[in-house]
């Protein structure tokens, strides 16, 4: 189970590996799960630090700092959904998490140059995707500005929620663009449809 959480302030990244480092001790002691820094990677619009636990559940702690959403937040996988959610809960503790209602805020009244919330709220969303931000990212779909259109793509996207197959569809039929009728196959995909 894949779970993510969206950081609330804007510390560097290396303030927030610190944090990380010093919550998991507290995941070790709620979670028995021993983790240990094992690299990072470097790609063209983001750098993640990944974390893995050592015996027992096999589990991964990512710390993404993506510069083209922008956005930083971690990406919590592990086999069974309780330990995701327990691992994020401990981590709770030492770090500061963007909730579902500050992001559903900041989506509401994002504007062209802030389309990127729409992203930012689709990451913390979860499954299934609540009625207040499901309708937030299909105000995105639906927008006559190109950028939150292309912000609602993305979200819908990151939720994998069949609901947002209808305005994905419609939009996917409407491009002439090939780049951008490739990426809204990929968004219907991830939702579940065919394009």
């Amino acid at each position: 189970m894949i779970r993510y959480a969206v950081f609330g302030s804007d510390d560097s990244p290396d303030a927030l590996i610190e944090q990380l480092e010093s919550g998991l001790d507290e995941v070790q002691r709620r979670t028995s799960l021993l983790f240990a820094y094992s690299y990072s990677e470097q790609q063209p619009q983001s750098e993640i630090h990944i974390w893995r636990a050592h015996g027992g559940e096999d589990a991964l702690i990512r710390l993404v700092d993506d510069w083209g959403v922008p956005a930083r937040y971690l990406v919590v996988e592990a086999a069974r959904p309780e330990a995701s959610a327990a691992i994020l809960d401990a981590l709770a503790d030492t770090m500061e998490f963007a909730s579902l209602p500050e992001l559903q805020d900041q989506a509401r009244v994002a504007g062209r140059e802030q389309a990127s919330a729409l992203v930012r709220l689709a990451l913390a969303a979860g499954e299934p995707v609540d009625p207040s931000s499901a309708e937030l990212i299909q105000r995105g779909l639906r927008s006559p500005d190109a950028d939150l259109r292309e912000a609602g793509v993305l979200a819908a996207a990151l939720t994998r929620s069949p609901q947002f197959l209808a305005d994905l569809e419609r939009l996917y039929a409407q491009e002439t663009d090939p780049t951008a009728r490739d990426v809204l196959a990929q968004a219907i995909a991830d939702c579940g449809g065919q394009p």
